[in-house]
């Protein structure tokens, strides 16, 4: 979501910035060729970027080693802040994001809001214009009442989502942008829902963004929608933990009428699911997938079967325990995105896999199974919720990143008869030294069928390309060029 704050040059830097952090060393051809910017470009862009981040932490500096990779100098300790410090040093400078992260929080007078923003009156007026155009798609919007105050609207399932996005992508964890909560109060309950797991740094993050989300909106004494009867026991079913932990977090609780009380805990559990599934434990799983897997109920079979449609086109071969805890993911994502009418993309900030037109490809195959499936199998008893095409797009980015998980891509390789059988023998060991052999497959007769093959001669590397020369076994190079012409072609074979 920042990226909707930035400029194109930040975007940039920030790219750089993330390719160098998730490498041990890279070289500027390498960040060019997967950025697609020019060398000159990116190496002023690092000049730039050291400037910003001694802005921000005067430890952290990114430096070029004698083989010419770049890295970042850093201390462990500090790695996991200089990211979202630097898109939220960027995002400061726009008054549109400043708007938000002011309305979000508090009721103020536009008079207020333009002596914060340092604007006047008919400038604030195009600033909420414009930031409207970007909450369109999170279904919020800024309106300006009778009595002048700027105030966040919408369906307050979508404002908690849109708020509960906002301070999760956009806000360090080190900052704190609600004056009205009590920091330490809502630190504290988030450390005490963690304390039975091994969460990492991002799992706290979003349990601790959900519980200022929720904290901030009781405060305010804004409550979600009472559940219908006919969801209620699906919320039920999703629920992993007591009300009595909620009571403990949240003493409004307590001040709450019963039925809201419980209302709000029935939601947060079914979020917490989907944002901190680390939170659920193993026995509520078992006993989950045991339910979903022995029911009679003719909405979760049809999920099944559509599912089944999809591990067999895609992923056949896994076990039958992982396909039961994927689909208790999917049942989960697709229930609480059709319920609550919600993107699920947005909220788990998977807006990235679709930026890939390889990605894109993969999702719309998954999608048009999908829909085939639905077409062919649902019948008027089961009322409309599989004919939700957006929701159904939600499903298939889920079930391509599982893909992607599980899916293992093989290529087969066949070795030149006149290579003697010791350097054959040799060749395949080096091979699976560097990959599984799940990935690997190495013929000996039919080489049509092969979608590489090693030979020592160099006219028939002229002759097709799927033709790798290995003349000399001890040649560095030669080994290089096929090392890296295997990991080409799987990569080519991936989803």
């Amino acid at each position: 979501m920042y990226k909707e704050f930035i400029s194109s040059s930040e975007i940039n830097k920030l790219d750089i910035l993330k390719k160098i952090s998730n490498s041990n060393g890279i070289n500027l051809v390498n960040i060019s060729s997967e950025l697609k910017l020019p060398v000159k470009s990116i190496q002023k862009y690092i000049r730039s970027l050291n400037q910003d981040l001694s802005e921000i932490n005067k430890n952290v500096v990114i430096k070029k080693n004698k083989s010419k990779l770049y890295y970042i100098d850093i201390e462990k300790t500090e790695s996991s802040f200089y990211y979202p410090s630097l898109s939220y040093y960027y995002s400061l400078n726009s008054p549109i994001f400043q708007l938000i992260k002011y309305v979000i929080g508090r009721n103020l007078l536009v008079s207020e809001l333009c002596d914060k923003l340092h604007i006047s009156n008919s400038h604030l007026y195009r600033i909420i214009k414009q930031t409207n155009q970007i909450l369109k798609k999170y279904k919020v919007h800024i309106s300006i009442n009778k009595r002048l105050l700027v105030l966040l609207k919408g369906e307050e399932i979508n404002l908690r989502i849109f708020i509960f996005s906002f301070i999760n992508q956009c806000i360090p964890s080190n900052v704190w942008i609600f004056p009205t909560l009590r920091k330490n109060e809502v630190l504290n309950n988030t450390k005490k829902l963690c304390m039975t797991i091994n969460a990492s740094s991002a799992t706290r993050k979003k349990i601790l963004n959900l519980i200022q989300t929720f904290s901030l909106r009781i405060s305010k004494k804004k409550f979600l929608p009472l559940i219908d009867p006919q969801n209620e026991k699906l919320f039920t079913f999703y629920n992993f933990f007591s009300i009595t932990i909620i009571q403990d977090l949240f003493p409004t609780f307590s001040n709450l009428y019963p039925r809201k009380s419980e209302n709000e805990y029935l939601y947060m559990g079914i979020l917490l699911q989907v944002l901190a599934p680390m939170l659920v434990g193993e026995d509520y799983v078992r006993q989950t997938n045991q339910e979903i897997f022995n029911t009679n109920q003719d909405s979760v079979l049809f999920f099944i079967r559509m599912l089944e449609e999809w591990r067999d086109r895609f992923i056949p071969t896994i076990s039958n325990e992982t396909f039961k805890e994927i689909t208790r993911k999917a049942l989960l994502l697709f229930n609480i995105s059709t319920l609550l009418d919600i993107s699920i993309l947005n909220t788990l900030e998977l807006e990235d896999i679709v930026f890939n037109s390889k990605d894109f490809e993969g999702v719309h195959k998954i999608n048009a199974i999908l829909k085939k499936y639905v077409e062919k199998h649902s019948n008027k008893e089961m009322g409309n919720i599989y004919f939700y095409e957006n929701q159904l797009y939600y499903l298939a980015v889920h079930l391509y990143l599982e893909t992607k998980m599980h899916y293992v891509p093989k290529i087969r390789i066949f070795i030149n008869s006149r290579i003697d059988y010791r350097t054959i023998e040799f060749i395949k060991t080096k091979i699976l030294t560097v990959f599984s052999d799940r990935s690997i497959e190495f013929i000996k007769v039919n080489p049509s069928k092969a979608d590489l093959i090693i030979t020592d001669k160099y006219a028939e590397v002229a002759v097709a390309k799927k033709n790798i020369i290995l003349s000399n076994y001890l040649d560095l190079y030669e080994w290089n060029h096929l090392i890296t012409s295997i990991k080409n072609l799987l990569i080519s074979k991936m989803l």
